[in-house]
């Protein structure tokens, strides 16, 4: 039930064009001292779960034997992320307002409203995949040995919250089991 609401209100910020990022930190927060790490994932927007694994993995490349070569690709992935996002959010923002404008009118054409709408939910369509795409190459920087030290850390409750935060800033994740 819990989750449930969690999810409905991130859903309905994310409508509202409010960015559900600061909400869904807070909700993590609050989440039981034994909330899983597969509970916690399953909680976090695309863009959380990309930037969480992507400081986990600079937090800890000492611990998992991460050169200096793949440390470099880690961070120049999350740059190029974080810069996209930046654009395609702004482009989202600007298409919810010209939704509004077109609603704003006396006379509406419901044929360019619609438009608009597919256009915007085309852009939040494509700004997933992108975050998906670049989740895959971000883990691919990884040996297979690598990425089974990092799981083995995460069962043997070696894993701490990642320094760096969602987006670069420390925000105080849990990581509670």
């Amino acid at each position: 039930m819990k989750n449930r609401l969690v999810l409905v209100i991130l859903a309905l910020c994310l409508l509202s064009g409010f960015s559900s990022l600061a909400f869904a930190e807070q909700a993590m927060m609050n989440c039981d001292k034994m909330c899983s790490m597969d509970k916690m994932m399953a909680k976090m927007d695309m863009d959380e779960m990309f930037f969480y694994k992507a400081n986990l993995i600079l937090d800890k490349a000492a611990d998992i034997g991460l050169t200096n070569e793949q440390q470099e690709k880690v961070k120049i992935i999350r740059y190029n992320v974080k810069r996209a996002l930046i654009k395609t959010d702004a482009d989202i923002k600007t298409s919810a307002l010209d939704i509004e404008e077109v609603l704003g009118k006396t006379e509406i054409d419901v044929n360019a409203v619609n438009g608009l709408i597919d256009k915007k939910y085309t852009m939040k369509a494509q700004r997933a995949k992108d975050l998906v795409n670049a989740y895959v190459e971000l883990k691919s920087i990884l040996t297979k040995e690598q990425s089974s030290k990092l799981m083995e850390m995460h069962k043997g409750g070696m894993m701490k919250k990642p320094m760096g935060g969602m987006m670069g800033k420390t925000k105080g994740m849990p990581m509670g089991h």
